[in-house]
C-alpha cells in the first residue's frame, strides 16, 4: 500500500484485515494526530451498486457524533481505491477482551448500555449498521466503548421499515453480496430479505449473549449449519444470570423481527432497570 494518502496521511502499520478491506494506523500531518484508515477492497468498490451504497452509507455515518461511535473524519477516493479515515481508538476489541477473561454482570451491563446508546444514535439518523459483532466494538483504556465500521452501513428511512416495504437503498444481497458476519446475522439477513433497525437489535442480542456466556450461540465451522442455527435453534444459558437479563437477550433475538424490541431506547430502559435491580440486591448506590 502507498505510504502517503491524499498527501496528508502517512501509513504507519497494518492494524487488521477483514472481508471488506484492511485497516491501517496512520499519522495525519494536518491535525497532528493518529487516525485509522480503512481501505475498501477493489472488488467491492468496483461494483457500481456497491460503490454507490458505500458512498451513501459512509457519508451518513460521518455525520454521527456520539461518544460511543468511532468518528469518521473523511472519505477519500484515490488511485482506484476508497479510504475511510476514522478516529483511532487505542484499546482492545470486545472480541479480544472476551478471549482474555469472562466479564462480570456489572461489566456486561455497562458495555451493553454503551453499545445500545451508540446504536440508538445511529437508529435516530436512520442508519443500520448490519455488522454488529465483538470485533467491531472497541473498548479503550478508560472503559469507553466505541462502535466501529459504520462506514459500510445502510440508510433506511425511519430505521424501522414497514414489513413489506423496501428501504431507500437497494440491498446488496440482491447482487449476491450479503452484508454482515454469518454468526451474527439476523434471520432476515441470512434469508436475503430487506433489513431495518431490528436487524441490528438481533445482532446486538447475539453480542450480549456472547458477553454473558463467552461463546456465540450459533457459530459452527460450517456456515450452512450456522445459518440453520440462526433460523431454528433456541438459545440456552449455562451461566446463572438474572431473569430480566435473560428476557432482554431473548426478546432482542426473536426470530420474527415483529416481536423484537422496536428500538434501542426500549433496550436501554430495561438494562437500566436491571442495573437498578442488581444495585438494590447488593445494597449499593447506583
Amino acid at each position: 500500500m502507498e505510504a502517503i494518502i491524499n498527501n496528508r496521511f502517512r501509513i504507519v502499520k497494518l492494524l487488521g484485515q477483514g472481508g471488506m478491506g484492511d485497516v491501517f494506523l496512520a499519522e495525519d500531518s494536518k491535525h497532528g494526530r493518529q487516525v485509522a484508515i480503512k481501505r475498501i477492497g477493489a472488488d467491492f468498490i468496483h461494483d457500481m451498486d456497491a460503490e454507490s451504497h458505500f458512498r451513501h452509507g459512509a457519508q451518513a455515518a460521518s455525520r454521527l457524533n456520539h461518544p460511543n461511535v468511532c468518528a469518521i473524519y473523511k472519505i477519500i477516493e484515490e488511485n482506484d481505491s476508497a479510504f475511510i479515515i476514522m478516529q483511532y481508538v487505542d484499546g482492545v476489541t470486545l472480541d479480544q477482551l472476551l478471549k482474555i477473561k469472562s466479564l462480570t454482570l456489572d461489566q456486561v451491563i455497562d458495555i451493553a448500555l454503551q453499545i445500545a446508546a451508540g446504536l440508538e444514535a445511529a437508529q435516530d439518523r436512520s442508519i443500520v449498521h448490519r455488522d454488529i459483532k465483538p470485533g467491531n466494538i472497541m473498548i479503550d483504556c478508560s472503559g469507553q466503548v466505541k462502535i466501529l465500521d459504520f462506514g459500510l452501513a445502510k440508510i433506511c428511512p425511519g430505521a424501522i421499515a414497514k414489513e413489506n416495504k423496501a428501504c431507500a437503498d437497494p440491498e446488496l444481497s440482491d447482487k449476491g453480496i450479503i452484508m454482515g458476519t454469518a454468526s451474527y446475522m439476523s434471520p432476515e439477513q441470512v434469508k436475503g430479505l430487506h433489513t431495518d433497525g431490528r436487524t441490528d437489535i438481533f445482532s446486538y442480542g447475539v453480542v450480549l449473549y456472547e458477553m454473558i456466556e463467552n461463546k456465540n450461540p450459533f457459530s459452527t465451522q460450517e456456515n450452512i449449519v450456522t445459518i440453520y442455527n440462526i433460523l431454528h435453534s433456541k438459545i440456552r444459558f449455562n451461566r446463572d444470570v438474572p431473569g430480566l437479563l435473560c428476557a432482554i437477550v431473548k426478546k432482542a433475538m426473536r426470530k420474527n423481527r415483529r416481536y423484537r424490541y422496536k428500538d434501542f431506547n426500549e433496550i436501554i430502559k430495561d438494562l437500566l432497570a436491571l442495573q437498578k435491580q442488581l444495585a438494590k440486591a447488593a445494597n449499593r448506590p447506583l
